[in-house]
């Protein structure tokens, strides 16, 4: 009996002293510290700006053609668009090389110049980079459009965009007045003529290696001389 009466005490004890631990212990990522609990579960690390953001910001920016193109522009380069109402009409129905359809962009030119000082109170302008016209004549929204790309332009410099209509290939044709084809109103009124508006000034840099220019052709009141 004594036997059994002790067996069951040391139960009893050993029952109670494993209690004890149990409630003793503590989680093992939460410790208290002067009354507060620190949870040191890892947190998930924010991302480096210099690293994946900053590589983003880093690249070189381009811009794009709005409306009728989207296209990255190469640095050290303007895309012109000349572009004028469908009621105009267009100036043949065949492109450079044969393709039937509207076109006028052989009417049009682009020149692009920078100022060179001179002794002189005026400076003189000089042309500057490479031109290449796009041949094919856009068409959308109500507009023709024809396009015209300038490469190898320098940064931190003045560059002007002028637009113009072009010379007739053919003695005797008055381009910026004769009458095209189709439309509603292929030949300007009398006393109007066939205009580019929108010239400007650019100055490509760093931050912007590129430009869009709009330019727009119009009928206006012929200059008379005073």
């Amino acid at each position: 009996m004594n036997i059994t009466n002790s067996l069951v005490c040391a139960s009893i004890l050993f029952l109670f002293a494993c209690a004890n631990v149990a409630v003793c212990q503590v989680s093992p990522r939460k410790r208290p510290v002067e009354g507060r609990v620190i949870d040191q579960t890892p947190k998930p690390q924010p991302a480096n700006p210099r690293t994946e953001a900053g590589a983003r910001t880093n690249q070189p920016r381009v811009q794009v053609l709005p409306p009728d193109d989207v296209e990255p522009l190469p640095p050290q380069t303007i895309v012109v668009r000349i572009r004028y109402k469908e009621e105009l009409g267009y100036m043949q129905e065949h492109d450079d090389y044969g393709v039937k359809g509207p076109f006028s962009c052989t009417a049009f030119e682009v020149t692009s110049t920078v100022v060179v000082r001179s002794s002189g109170p005026f400076g003189t302008d000089r042309s500057i980079g490479t031109m290449r016209r796009i041949t094919r004549m856009k068409q959308g929204d109500g507009y023709y459009s024809c396009w015209f790309e300038i490469a190898d332009l320098p940064f931190r410099e003045p560059v002007t965009i002028f637009g113009r209509l072009g010379v007739p290939l053919h003695p005797g044709r008055a381009m910026s007045t004769e009458r095209w084809l189709g439309g509603s109103q292929p030949q300007p009124p009398p006393g109007y003529q066939r205009t580019v508006i929108g010239s400007r000034g650019i100055t490509l840099t760093a931050r912007q290696p590129s430009a869009f220019v709009d330019l727009e052709m119009v009928y206006r009141p012929i200059a008379t001389s005073p």
